[in-house]
């Protein structure tokens, strides 16, 4: 049977405004805007619909007035960034600039210090495609 994903990212958040990581923010007055264009397009979807989303308040807010059937999942939270939670990336630069400098080199395998990395998000997430 075919199935069709759509992957989205939430609403802009305050953090966004901010440049800040994580954390767990309101959407934004542009966030409310694009929530409202992406839950006409999905309630507007001729087919059976199921959307999956973090248990993160932007990401709820986002898909908050779309009809469908909606399940929340933790495992599908952003990326942990450990001690550089709630941080703007100048403070983590300037705190951290030995970390901040080795994420630049590589994001894809750099963990954050008490957090994951993006190969780790992979493997929390990878279970929703299966």
């Amino acid at each position: 049977m075919k199935k069709n994903i759509y992957l989205t990212r939430h609403g802009e958040s305050t953090y966004n405004l901010e440049n800040r990581l994580g954390g767990n923010p309101y959407l934004s007055k542009k966030g409310h805007k694009y929530a409202k264009s992406l839950t006409k397009y999905i309630n507007n979807l001729d087919e059976k619909v199921i959307v999956f989303t973090s248990q993160l308040i932007r990401t709820i807010n986002t898909v908050k007035d779309v009809k469908f059937k909606k399940k929340i999942l933790i495992f599908l939270n952003e990326i942990n960034a450990g001690i550089c939670e709630n941080m703007t990336y100048d403070e983590v630069k300037q705190k951290y600039p030995h970390e901040f400098e080795k994420r630049k080199k590589d994001k894809l395998n750099y963990k954050y210090i008490g957090g994951e990395s993006y190969k780790d998000l992979i493997k929390r997430i990878n279970p929703i495609f299966d």
